[in-house]
């Protein structure tokens, strides 16, 4: 289904009134590409899995879809932390980078200064 599709249905479908509605909703959930919705996906999925009014099937493939989506969330915040690494790492490299010039420069400075000092010297 698209976007807009599946956009469309969830706002039909409003608020899910029964085990049926919840497990489409959940569903609907699972494809949007967002936190939120893979979010209100699996507590869609665990209420169904914690449901006794349904068969045990129906509540294993809940309990299914609900472990789907929960690894989902887990590798977005896995994904999030690794982007801050990232960033902060690229960063410390710029700042090595700046300190290993300003090194360089110094130390070109120290040894045209003894270049100097020794030519005086001799002279």
């Amino acid at each position: 289904m698209s976007l807009e599709e599946i956009t469309g249905e969830l706002a039909a479908l409003d608020k899910p009134e029964n085990a049926g509605d919840l497990f489409y909703h959940g569903l609907l959930k699972q494809q949007l590409k967002s936190n939120a919705a893979w979010v209100q996906a699996r507590d869609a999925f665990r209420a169904l899995h914690e449901d006794h009014e349904l068969t045990v099937e129906q509540r294993r493939l809940a309990g299914i879809l609900e472990a789907y989506n929960q690894n989902k969330i887990n590798w977005y915040q896995r994904h999030s932390d690794l982007l801050v690494d990232n960033t902060r790492l690229q960063q410390q490299l710029r700042d090595t980078e700046q300190d290993k010039l300003l090194l360089e420069q110094k130390i070109r400075a120290l040894t045209e200064l003894e270049t100097d000092i020794s030519t005086r010297k001799e002279e």
